[in-house]
């Protein structure tokens, strides 16, 4: 391909954006968008959960993370259980007085709720919503067969998703102090039964934004999950601890089949900041556009996912994620966000590498403009349709971290980010204050692409997966089938290589008995050693010194 694009045109705020806004967004988006080839790959080695092996790995000095889950904490989150108040046939889920990351994913008849440190998988009565049965258990005991003891602070922030194309349930949690993350995919549609783990690489090695210390590798940190029909998508911050500016945002393509085969070892792809970046330029070697001076790789720390809303929005070939960017100035409001997509994906259904000639995923990114904001109330509460109890807006993250979130829907994204405003304009003694407000969005993507190449070819390809089918049951066997092969061609080898050594040896004695044949009939050295050169064989080459 010689050129890949987004064209985004966004609607934000509560309001349309004026027809001419629209039109500078959309010839904005219409630039030249180069696409950014896959860097590097991973393999993947997954163990069921009844296993009791351990991962092993050396242990990296850790950054600053307790200062991150710090940030990430919303002092004025309220407290008061009258705020969490159940409807008919709810109940109230995990409370956590000091939680870090939380999550909630919903299926036809389970629901997962993850707190901090512990996760609870709850069985619901599809007609009544009610709750049947529960499981609690600690993200360090489920992660445990895939290393969960090597991760310095032990395993948090887990992000459970429903995958409502292969319905199968997805936790994604984060390995403190290790350059790796953590998957687990539910083996059939019940996740209070078996799962396939993963422990994943993520250090940034053989990429752009590799640490540059050859002992130091980047830790993996905000870990985050989506899906599509081809794939299992992990996004997730990078950082080197001894340098603050090889920091970015990393997303993992995982081949979807695979995952939830429990495939024992396999190729993944990997993007970093640095080729979101260089999605970001009219060309190859220009510098940056005028909205995006000052900024450059590091500015992109996390990409939240817009996961599929229905099975069907899971087709189109596409996966989509939103980048809340840092500019010069992160104190000041943005007034863009990045938007990126992992495109062409299903080529990983036979993806093997950049190395490999099969088909790879590109990553395409373009700008998108910032809607109105939504001033909120002062108590930052927000009303849910149909009664029930009032949500909290939530808190802001860091600069460069999504503070909300985002959907694909019929082929749009929608997404909501928590941007608090400061008011300048009040004087002294008045002190500004910073109103909380959200942004909203309504994205029509489209991918352009142009040149030679095919990427069609791929669409069809795993069509006739079957997602129903367990794997657990007969987990392994296909692996011990290759290693039995390749056990049985490794003989074969080792019987040709003994003949070999044996032919080698014969000629070698044979040459040390020509050799004391000459000396002892004194004949020249000359020709024993042209002697002893024949008798090596045909095919063979050999140097003899004559006057040796």
């Amino acid at each position: 391909l010689e050129r890949v694009s987004l064209d985004a045109a966004s609607t934000g705020g509560r309001r349309k954006l004026q027809q001419q806004q629209q039109q500078q967004q959309q010839q904005q988006a219409s630039k030249a968008i180069t696409n950014s080839p896959l860097q590097s790959q991973r393999t993947a080695g997954p163990q069921p959960a009844a296993t009791a092996s351990s991962h092993t790995g050396t242990t990296t000095s850790h950054g600053p993370q307790l200062q991150r889950r710090q940030l990430l904490q919303d002092p004025a989150a309220p407290a008061n259980p009258a705020l969490r108040t159940p409807r008919p046939n709810g109940w109230s889920g995990l409370w956590w007085a000091e939680a870090g990351g939380i999550g909630l994913a919903a299926g036809p008849n389970h629901v997962i709720h993850a707190v901090s440190t512990v996760l609870a998988v709850y069985t619901v009565d599809p007609q009544t919503g009610s709750k049947q049965a529960s499981k609690i258990l600690a993200l360090q005991d489920l992660f445990a067969p895939v290393g969960a003891a090597n991760c310095k602070e032990g395993v948090y922030d887990a992000i459970p998703m429903y995958d409502k194309h292969a319905g199968r349930f997805l936790i994604a949690a984060t390995c403190s102090g290790k350059g790796a993350v953590l998957l687990a995919a539910a083996a059939t549609a019940d996740p209070s039964g078996s799962w396939f783990l993963f422990n994943l690489v993520a250090d940034g090695a053989g990429t752009g934004m590799a640490c540059k210390d050859p002992v130091e590798t980047a830790l993996a940190d905000s870990v985050r999950v989506t899906y599509n029909s081809d794939g299992i998508f992990l996004s997730l911050f990078n950082y080197c601890p001894s340098r603050p500016e090889m920091s970015g945002a990393t997303i993992l393509a995982l081949p979807k089949h695979k995952v939830y085969k429990g495939a024992p070892n396999f190729v993944y792809g990997v993007f970093t900041a640095d080729q979101i970046w260089m999605a970001l330029q009219p060309g190859p070697q220009a510098t940056a556009t005028s909205r995006l001076a000052g900024v450059g790789a590091n500015s992109f720390r996390q990409c939240q996912p817009a996961p599929p809303v229905t099975a069907g929005d899971a087709g189109g070939g596409a996966a989509y994620f939103v980048c809340d960017h840092i500019g010069p100035d992160s104190q000041q409001p943005r007034s863009s966000f990045t938007l990126v997509g992992i495109i062409n994906t299903g080529a990983l259904w036979q993806y093997a590498g950049t190395q490999d000639t099969s088909p790879t995923p590109f990553l395409v990114a373009t700008l998108v403009d910032r809607g109105g904001h939504s001033p909120l109330s002062s108590t930052v509460m927000l009303q849910q349709p149909g009664g029930g109890s009032a949500l909290h807006a939530g808190g802001t993250t860091p600069p460069g971290f999504w503070s909300g979130s985002a959907a694909l829907s019929g082929g749009k994204i929608y997404t909501v980010d928590r941007v608090d405003i400061t008011n300048t304009t009040v004087q002294p003694p008045l002190t500004p204050v910073a109103m909380p407000s959200l942004q909203w969005a309504e994205i029509d993507v489209k991918v352009l692409l142009s040149g030679a190449g095919d990427c069609s070819s791929t669409t069809a390809w795993g069509s006739k997966w079957d997602w129903t089918r367990d794997w657990s049951s007969d987990w392994g066997k296909d692996f011990d089938l290759e290693w039995q092969e390749n056990k049985q061609e490794a003989e074969v080898m080792q019987q040709e290589i003994d003949k070999i050594k044996a032919a080698m040896q014969e000629q070698q004695e044979q040459l040390i008995k020509n050799c004391t044949a000459a000396a002892a009939g004194g004949g020249s050295s000359e020709a024993a050693a042209a002697a002893a050169a024949t008798e090596i064989g045909d095919g063979s080459q050999a140097t003899v010194d004559g006057s040796n």
